[in-house]
């Protein structure tokens, strides 16, 4: 009963600690895209990889901070997450990212369509499908060969590394999608303006990029994964 009961509170802190960490993120990374000031990809770019570095740095150590749904089953998939976690973990990252953006909206002047994704001009919704997918992909190798045993040497700064990466993705396809990456960052903007055109892309790929990118890694980078391409190869 009381191994139960201290499973039970950690799962409570885990959800406290994953909501906050994602309301901080839709909080800040929505904020420096209020005003563009002509910067084009630049401003966003560096507000939403800053966004995500704080976060990572309060409370990583408590609950992994993965502040994104696509995140937390990639890491189901992995082997890394149980079921339960991964679905707790999930529904405070979209109440977090409510609070988050509600909060911005109070506290801020109203803008149209604040922080919302949309197709750029000339860009299909097959080509944005395919630009969130392969960024997510790039992403969570990203983040599993940081976690890496084999990498343990190397995690010093990891949550300004992560943070930069971020940028370099955010930078490299907002252009062209506006650079979801995170469908729970993406919900918020759609549900206040109730604009939904091309919405599922922003929810369905970075899904389908993170689980392909763990099913990459775990199956063939991976070496003491029993199953693993690169096991497989090792005993040849």
């Amino acid at each position: 009963m009381e191994e139960t009961q201290k499973k039970q509170t950690h799962y409570v802190i885990s959800f406290i600690t994953e909501l906050l960490g994602t309301a901080i993120l839709e909080f800040l990374g929505c904020m420096g895209c209020i005003f563009s000031f002509n910067l084009g990809p630049l401003l966003p770019a560096f507000a939403f990889g800053f966004a995500v570095m704080i976060p990572v740095q309060i409370f990583s150590h408590i609950s992994s901070c993965h502040m994104n749904p696509a995140v937390s089953i990639a890491f189901l998939i992995f082997g890394d997450m149980e079921w339960k976690r991964c679905l707790i973990y999930i529904a405070a990252q979209y109440v977090g990212s409510l609070l988050g953006f509600g909060l911005l909206t109070v506290v801020t002047p109203k803008t149209e369509k604040m922080c919302l994704l949309r197709l750029k001009v000339g860009i299909t919704p097959t080509q944005g499908f395919f630009l969130e997918f392969l960024c997510t992909v790039v992403l969570i190798i990203f983040v599993f060969g940081a976690i890496d045993s084999k990498n343990a040497t190397y995690r010093d700064s990891f949550c300004l590394r992560l943070g930069l990466m971020i940028s370099g993705l955010v930078f490299s396809v907002e252009s062209f999608t506006g650079a979801g990456l995170n469908p729970a960052r993406s919900f918020p903007p759609a549900l206040f303006e109730n604009i939904w055109k091309d919405h599922w892309i922003y929810e369905i790929a970075p899904i389908l990029g993170m689980a392909t990118g763990a099913i990459l890694y775990r199956f063939v980078l991976k070496e003491d994964e029993k199953y693993s391409l690169n096991n497989w190869l090792a005993k040849r």
